[in-house]
């Protein structure tokens, strides 16, 4: 089973399209923008549609953004944490890939906040035109969110069929394992008290995903390292 995607690979092939979208906004063309627009969410599709059809029928699972391209003790070797409940992991890659688009545009993170909030709300107004200014401020906040993860360039996923707290509980504790592996992650204020009936299935998938995600490239030290963190819990 596939279990990763190359987004790395995707954010070279957007480059492309996010110097047009931006060329569009210069010069004020909405149609021009709106094609730019719509090549990056095509190339994202793209992206999505080799995942295994499993990925579209199981509902809940767990994913992990990482920045390959560190070293594997770097701070900003893993960036998120999610979680997937009431949806398949399909659909929320498609989220983020489809309609958070910033995720695949770092050169983002070259520019300051102000900056970078400038930028996606002159790309989205001129490409929207006809969309309403609070929908297009609700689409910035979105974006701004994405942009921190653009870092990455790898998504590691688990599809889980399980409950809530299940999933809830080994977020969290993949999320402490890797706060005390020294990673700075995006997402961890979400860190909670996990279940006591839940707790054994919550580690178990935990260390059953980091499994996985060793087997598809995460950096085998690493991994052994959060494995470790997650035991002693």
């Amino acid at each position: 089973m596939d279990l990763r995607i190359d987004l790395g690979g995707l954010q070279e092939k957007s480059a492309q399209s996010f110097e047009e979208w931006d060329h569009a906004v210069l010069d004020n063309d909405p149609p021009r923008a709106k094609r730019a627009r719509n090549e990056v969410k095509y190339l994202a599709k793209q992206a999505l549609s080799g995942l295994p059809i499993s990925y579209k029928e199981t509902i809940g699972g767990l994913y992990l953004f990482t920045n390959e391209k560190s070293n594997c003790f770097a701070s900003d070797h893993i960036i998120y944490v999610g979680l997937v409940w009431r949806q398949s992991l399909y659909t929320r890659m498609g989220n983020y890939f489809d309609e958070e688009l910033s995720v695949q545009d770092p050169r983002l993170l070259e520019l300051d906040e102000m900056s970078a909030r400038a930028t996606i709300m002159g790309r989205l107004s001129v490409a929207m035109p006809t969309s309403k200014l609070q929908t297009i401020k609700g689409y910035v906040v979105t974006h701004m969110k994405s942009r921190s993860m653009s870092r990455a360039d790898t998504v590691y996923l688990m599809p889980a069929s399980t409950t809530k707290p299940v999933l809830e509980g080994a977020e969290t504790v993949l999320i402490q394992a890797a706060l005390s592996c020294g990673q700075q992650l995006v997402n961890k204020q979400k860190v909670k008290a996990i279940k006591t009936a839940v707790r054994q299935e919550s580690l178990n998938l935990a260390l059953d995903s980091l499994l996985a995600w060793r087997r598809e490239g995460l950096d085998r030290q690493l991994s052994a390292e959060l494995e470790l963190a997650v035991q002693n819990r």
